[in-house]
C-alpha cells in the first residue's frame, strides 16, 4: 500500500512537471510567435508579392538650375493651380518606399507613349486635400492637355488618391455631391473610357460606390465609372509610425552592439528597411550612449523624442482621478453637440479632460482669440441668437442627434455663452502640431470618449482615423462616437473592445440619433457608478489594454500588407474596357 502511494506520488509529481514544461514550451512558442510576427509578415509582403515597376509621371519633376535640368522631389500634380484642393507636396512616394515597391519617376515632357513607355505601367496621381469647394467643379481641366489625351487613349492611368478622408459621396455641391461633380467632369472632358482608380479612406468604399451608382438610375447618370474603387486603411499603420517616432529613439544596430539583438517596435526602422535600425522606447533607452554616439542620427532622434508623451506600462485603477478624456480640435457638429451633452450630464474639466478648440475655424491673432469675431462654425450654428429659430431650422446638424427638448435647449445655452473649451493646450499650439499628447491625461482618466471624424451624415461610410489608435497607444479603454461598425472593425483587426465597462450595442445602431442616445445612456450610467465600481470595471479591462497595445505594436506589418494590396491593384495596361 505504501509502495502504491509512493508510486502514485511519483506519477503525480511527474505529471505536474510535464504540465509545467508544456506550459513553459507554450509560453516560449507564444513569445517566439510574437517576436517574429513582424519579420514573417515583412518577408511575406516583400518577397512573395510580384511587384511590377510603376512609372509615375509628374507635371514638373525637373527644375532649371544654371540652365541645366535638375531632378527633385516632385510637387503634387496640379498643385500649381490657383486653389488649395490638391496637395502641395506629394505623399505618394513615401507609400512606395515603405514597402520597397519599385517605381520610376518621370517628367511628362519625357513621356514616350509609342516608344519605351508603350507597354509600361504609367500612372498619373491626383492627391486632393478636400473637395468641398467650388474650385472642385473645374479640377479635371487643370490636368495638362497632353496628359488628358494619354488618359483618353489609355496610355496612362489616372489615380485619384484620397486615403485620408472617407465622407459620403453625395456631400457638397448643393445636394448633387462631390463625386457626381467628378463624374460630370470626366464626361465633359471625354474621358469616359479612361482608366481611373479611386483610392479612398472609407473602408466600405467599393460597395458604397456601387450603391451610389444605382441611385443614379433615372437621374443625370454619366457614362463614366471608376475602373476600381480601393479602400485603404491608412491611419492604422501611419499613426503607429507617428507614435513610435515621437516616443522612441532610432538606433543603428550595427553601430550600437548593445542593441544588436533588441526587437523593440518590430525590430525595423520606419523608412522601408529591414533590421538595420531599431526604435528603442524612451524609457528603455540608455542615454549614456549619447556621450559616445557613433552617428548624429541618434542624437537628433533623441532630441525629437517627446518624454511627456511617453506612457510606461498599464495604469492602475488607483492612478485614475478623472472620468474620461474627450479631446476635439476641428469643429464638427457632432463634436459640439457631444461636448454640450457632456456638460449637461455633469462632466467638466474638474472631473474629466474635455476640449473643443474650433481648430482652423477660430478667429485668432498671434495665438490669442480675437474677441470681436465669432468662429464660422458658431455663425452656422446660430444664424441669430433666437432659440425658436435655432430649434426650427431643418438643416441644424448641431441638434439632429438629440431626442429631447432639454438636450436641445442645453446645447443652445451652452454654446451661446462660449466659443471653445480648453483642457490643456490652446488652439494655436494644437494647430501647429495636432498630434500633441499629454500622456498623464490618459493615465489619469478611466476611459477615452473618442469623437471620430464622421458620425451622422455619412451613414454608410466606415472611416477610422488616428483618434481611436491614440487611445490604444496610451492604454486607455474607449467608447467611440463614430461610424456604425467601428468596434466590429477593430475586433476584425485583432483588437478587443470593452463590453466589461460599457453597453457596446450602440456600435450596431444604423440611425445616428439612436446611436447617439445609446452613447449618452452609457455616459449617464458611468456617472452614476461609485468610485469603487469604476475601479472594478477598469481593472477588468487591464488585460485587454495590454493585448491591444501588443497588437498596435505589430500594426506596421499589417499596414505594409495593406499598402502592397493597394499598390498591386494599380495597373495602366491589360485592362478590359467596361
Amino acid at each position: 500500500m505504501a509502495e502504491s502511494d509512493e508510486n502514485l506520488g511519483t506519477l503525480s509529481s511527474t505529471l505536474e512537471r510535464l504540465v509545467s514544461e508544456v506550459a513553459g514550451l507554450r509560453s516560449e512558442l507564444a513569445d517566439l510567435k510574437r517576436i517574429n510576427t513582424n519579420v514573417l509578415q515583412k518577408h511575406l509582403v516583400r518577397k512573395s508579392t510580384p511587384k511590377e515597376t510603376h512609372h509615375i509621371w509628374w507635371d514638373r519633376k525637373k527644375q532649371k538650375v544654371n540652365h541645366e535640368d535638375v531632378f527633385s522631389w516632385p510637387a503634387s500634380n496640379c498643385s500649381a493651380t490657383p486653389n488649395d484642393i490638391f496637395q502641395n507636396n506629394t505623399t505618394i512616394l513615401s507609400h512606395y518606399q515603405s514597402v520597397d515597391w519599385p517605381y520610376e519617376l518621370g517628367d511628362i515632357d519625357d513621356f514616350d507613349p509609342t516608344g519605351k513607355h508603350k507597354n509600361t505601367n504609367n500612372l498619373y496621381f491626383l492627391e486632393p486635400q478636400y473637395v468641398f469647394s467650388e474650385a472642385w467643379a473645374n479640377c479635371v481641366s487643370w490636368i495638362p492637355q497632353e496628359v488628358q489625351c494619354w488618359l483618353r487613349e489609355r496610355k496612362m492611368a489616372l489615380v485619384l488618391w484620397f486615403p485620408h478622408e472617407g465622407f459620403a459621396y453625395d456631400q457638397g455641391f448643393h445636394q448633387k455631391g462631390w463625386l457626381q461633380q467628378w463624374h460630370y467632369q470626366m464626361r465633359k472632358h471625354q474621358m469616359e473610357n479612361a482608366i481611373v482608380y479611386f483610392v479612398f479612406g472609407d473602408l466600405q468604399a467599393e460597395p458604397n460606390y456601387q450603391s451610389w451608382l444605382r441611385t443614379r438610375q433615372g437621374m443625370e447618370r454619366t457614362s463614366f465609372e471608376f475602373q476600381k474603387v480601393i479602400s485603404y486603411d491608412f491611419f492604422h499603420g501611419s499613426y503607429w509610425k507617428e507614435y513610435a517616432e515621437r516616443t522612441g529613439v532610432y538606433v543603428h544596430r550595427l553601430q550600437n552592439p548593445k542593441y544588436m539583438h533588441q526587437n523593440h517596435y518590430g525590430g525595423s526602422d520606419l523608412t522601408g528597411g529591414f533590421t538595420d535600425h531599431v526604435i528603442i522606447p524612451y524609457e528603455d533607452f540608455d542615454s549614456d550612449i549619447l556621450n559616445h554616439a557613433p552617428n548624429a542620427m541618434i542624437q537628433d532622434s533623441f532630441n525629437r523624442c517627446k518624454p511627456d508623451e511617453v506612457l510606461v506600462g498599464i495604469p492602475t485603477a488607483q492612478d485614475k482621478t478623472k472620468d474620461l478624456i474627450c479631446l476635439n480640435a476641428r469643429p464638427r457638429s457632432h463634436r459640439a453637440t457631444l461636448v454640450a451633452e457632456l456638460h449637461r450630464l455633469g462632466y467638466d474639466n474638474n472631473n474629466s479632460y474635455i476640449s473643443f478648440l474650433g481648430r482652423e475655424d477660430m478667429p485668432e491673432q498671434f495665438g490669442h482669440l480675437v474677441s470681436s469675431a465669432e468662429p464660422l462654425w458658431k455663425q452656422q450654428m446660430f444664424r441669430g441668437h433666437d432659440i425658436t429659430q435655432f430649434t426650427a431650422r431643418k438643416d441644424n446638424n448641431f441638434i439632429s442627434f438629440l431626442s429631447h427638448d432639454v438636450q436641445i435647449e442645453h446645447v443652445y445655452k451652452f454654446w451661446l455663452e462660449r466659443i471653445q473649451v480648453i483642457a490643456d493646450r490652446p488652439t494655436h499650439e494644437v494647430h501647429g502640431d495636432d498630434r500633441l499628447i499629454t500622456s498623464s491625461m490618459y493615465k489619469d482618466s478611466f476611459f477615452s470618449l473618442v469623437s471620430e471624424t464622421l458620425f451622422g451624415d455619412d451613414k454608410e461610410s466606415l472611416f477610422i482615423t488616428e483618434k481611436i489608435f491614440k487611445a490604444i497607444a496610451y492604454r486607455s479603454p474607449f467608447m467611440v462616437v463614430g461610424s456604425m461598425g467601428t468596434l466590429r472593425h477593430m475586433r476584425y483587426l485583432g483588437y478587443e473592445t470593452f463590453p466589461m465597462m460599457f453597453d457596446e450595442s450602440y456600435d450596431q445602431e444604423y440611425d445616428p440619433k439612436k446611436r447617439f442616445s445609446a452613447i449618452v445612456r452609457n455616459l449617464e450610467e458611468w456617472r452614476s457608478h461609485s468610485l469603487e465600481e469604476k475601479r472594478k470595471r477598469y481593472n477588468s479591462a487591464r488585460e485587454v489594454l495590454k493585448h491591444n497595445f501588443e497588437v498596435f505594436k505589430s500594426s506596421r506589418g499589417r499596414f505594409e500588407k495593406e499598402t502592397v494590396g493597394v499598390l498591386s491593384q494599380l495597373s495602366s495596361h491589360n485592362v478590359e474596357i467596361h
